[in-house]
């Protein structure tokens, strides 16, 4: 045994002396770091996935009614309902806006939902012809309820989206500027301005006001047909109504309402205020010559604009703005906005924009409905209304008399509004995690012996 002891003491007093590597402790704890660090990254990744990927609802395909019709009643919808660009329904029946509360839309002041196209701030919802179908659309700022007379095509901050495929089939433009042509003075002619464009009651034009004129646009093949000038007068879209035969146009805005003919001149012109009348809407016009206004009785305060009133509907001789007979229809109370859309015979369609019942600074629109007015009857008659809290509603007018029963509704799914949200809420645990993580290495570091 001894003997053995020294052999081996003389085989390592022989033996090459090792140099232990500087800084080796610190080095293994920088690896230990990194080890947890990425065992932690793939922990998150997991619950990100599992956040991401929930159980797809169960959904049978809703009925369809061949013939199709407006729905008895409008649902509202889940958040990570399917969209029209993704997975389209065809045309819509009906299609509705809760503003800044619909589904999809994003806050105003900054772009958080990174895993949208797109800045939204009022998205939309339809429900297709055929069945109880919803998905959501998202064009522009604000997408609105312009819907056309077949229910295909929106008008969304002037795109022209086909509902039938989601994709845009139109966006309008500012006509070319007219050279040294400004008659109000003010704001010269062709200055992009945004244009947002409303159908007629036929479907066969849209109108679209840019400043002090006009543009009428031919449908579907997007022929500008004319510019017509209105010096003085600077409407909006709800300001505008086109004859049937697309020669005149009635304007109101600026304290002022007149009509223009076919080659432009000025028909004749009225004083009146926004509060007291109101032209009534993309269908005021009727083929005997008739312009249909709404007398209206502010509730409200009164010369504030934004107020809501007692709407009565009467009737003007088109080509010389005197009063003439027209049946008597219900009184609509409590209404901020009131807009004709259709007619069937002397019954007329409206969409009423009713107010929240509030009378102080947070006096606003609180429900939509498209309503009958019958010539003789005590009230307006609901024909379809939207969820509480509809700010816009839109409606197929070549539908209004055909009401369908409902069925089961079916919203699709949008799994982006899963996983975006998810992998936004998990990047920050992360983030945390990192930062601690590289201030707990560095600091380490700086206190190794």
């Amino acid at each position: 045994m001894t003997t053995l002891r020294s052999v081996f003491r003389e085989l390592a007093e022989q033996a090459p002396a090792v140099t232990v590597p500087p800084n080796l402790l610190e080095t293994a704890r920088r690896r230990r770091t990194r080890r947890r660090l990425a065992a932690l990254a793939a922990v998150i990744a997991l619950v990100a996935l599992a956040l991401a990927v929930p159980l797809a609802r169960s959904q049978p395909p809703a009925s369809r009614d061949p013939g199709g019709g407006l729905p008895q009643h409008l649902v509202t919808v889940p958040r990570d309902t399917d969209t029209v660009e993704r997975s389209p329904v065809g045309p819509a029946a009906a299609i509705y806006s809760l503003g800044e509360d619909n589904p999809q839309s994003d806050p105003e002041d900054f772009d958080f939902a990174w895993w949208r196209g797109g800045h939204t701030v009022a998205s939309s919802t339809i429900v297709a012809r055929d069945r109880d179908a919803y998905r959501i659309v998202r064009s522009g700022y604000y997408t609105g309820a312009e819907l056309s007379p077949d229910g295909r095509y929106l008008i969304a901050e002037g795109r022209v989206v086909d509902l039938a495929t989601g994709r845009e089939r139109l966006r309008l433009a500012a006509a070319p500027t007219e050279a040294h042509l400004s008659p109000d003075g003010q704001t010269p002619p062709g200055d992009n301005t945004t244009l947002y464009g409303r159908w007629t009651e036929d479907g066969t034009r849209l109108i679209a006001a840019e400043n002090d004129r006009t543009m009428i646009v031919s449908w579907p093949s997007g022929q500008v047909e004319r510019l017509v000038r209105h010096p003085g007068q600077r409407p909006v879209d709800q300001d505008l109504a086109l004859s049937p035969d697309g020669r005149d146009l009635a304007v109101q805005s600026n304290g002022l309402f007149r009509v223009y003919g076919a080659d432009g001149d000025l028909r004749w012109s009225q004083t009146a205020s926004n509060d007291l009348r109101r032209i009534g809407g993309r269908a005021a016009w009727r083929a005997d010559g008739r312009l249909f206004v709404f007398d209206r009785q502010v509730t409200g305060c009164s010369g504030c604009g934004w107020a809501p009133g007692t709407w009565r509907l009467r009737a003007l001789d088109g080509a010389t703005g005197e009063a003439v007979a027209a049946p008597a229809y219900p009184e609509i109370r409590d209404a901020m906005f009131v807009n004709v859309v259709t007619w069937r015979g002397d019954v007329a369609y409206a969409v009423v924009a009713y107010t929240n019942g509030r009378t102080d600074d947070r006096m606003d629109i609180g429900g939509a409905a498209l309503v009958r007015l019958a010539p003789g009857a005590p009230a307006p008659q609901v024909v379809l209304a939207g969820p509480e809290g509809t700010h816009e509603l839109g409606v197929a007018t070549d539908l209004v008399d055909r009401v369908r029963p409902v069925g089961r509704p079916e919203f699709g799914r949008n799994p982006a509004e899963d996983w975006g949200p998810a992998l936004s809420w998990a990047a920050c645990p992360a983030l945390v995690a990192a930062v601690v993580s590289v201030a707990w290495v560095t600091r380490r570091r700086w206190v190794a012996p």
